[in-house]
């Protein structure tokens, strides 16, 4: 279904494309379907030079060759998901490496697990909250195009263009699924998706480097 070994050796390659920073960091990010975090994760990876990590990435790629016939074969493809993402997070770790990862971490108990692994690591965290519409949440769903051949270069780590698109019915599916339960007291930094967005996010990216970041290496 999916060889795991090779994704892991694909990880290795990208690391030796990351930074070194003084201190390793990791960044979480918090948003609905279609709030612009994979574009958000992507900036980060460029300006920073550190990996970008999805969950997504793993979960697509084997939707691929696996048809979704009914709930068993979905917690069979989680279940595989999950591992594969320990095992790169435990490769990231052990290379002292940066990341972000892409993927929605919505509530207390997925915030505490991150605040655990950046402690037992040594690494600081930094958690970035989206706010967005509905509305256009959904149009930006509409108009995602999936495709593993695609890849943007500047994006150190999961750089194919891995996010679906789907209807209308299953955004509120997993908005359900997944609500958004911490406040914004519980982040480093909020973010609105507007039509400046995409200087939200380099502004944002200065702030990190101004603020957050120790000297590189």
């Amino acid at each position: 279904m999916l060889d795991i070994d090779k994704e892991i050796e694909n990880l290795t390659k990208e690391i030796d494309r990351a930074e070194k920073y003084d201190k390793p960091f990791i960044i979480i990010i918090s948003g609905n379907p279609g709030s612009g975090k994979t574009l958000l994760a992507w900036n980060l990876s460029k300006y920073l030079k550190i990996v970008c990590l999805s969950n997504d990435y793993i979960r697509n790629k084997i939707y691929q060759n696996v048809i979704l016939k009914n709930e068993e074969t979905r917690l069979e493809v989680e279940k595989l998901v999950k591992d594969t993402a320990n095992k790169r997070l435990e490769k990231l770790f052990s290379l002292r490496t940066s990341f972000v990862y892409d993927m929605n971490v919505n509530n207390k108990k997925q915030l505490d697990e991150w605040i655990k692994y950046a402690r037992e690591n040594n690494y600081l965290l930094i958690k970035i909250k989206i706010n967005s519409k509905d509305i256009d949440n959904i149009k930006r769903i509409e108009k995602r195009t999936l495709d593993y051949n695609k890849k943007d270069s500047s994006v150190i780590g999961d750089n194919t263009f891995y996010s679906n698109n789907f209807e209308e019915e299953e955004y509120y599916k997993i908005k359900a699924r997944k609500p958004l339960e911490l406040s914004e007291n519980d982040f480093d930094y909020i973010i609105d998706n507007d039509e400046k967005y995409l200087d939200n996010i380099l502004d944002l990216i200065e702030d990190i480097k101004l603020k957050v970041l120790t000297k590189k290496q």
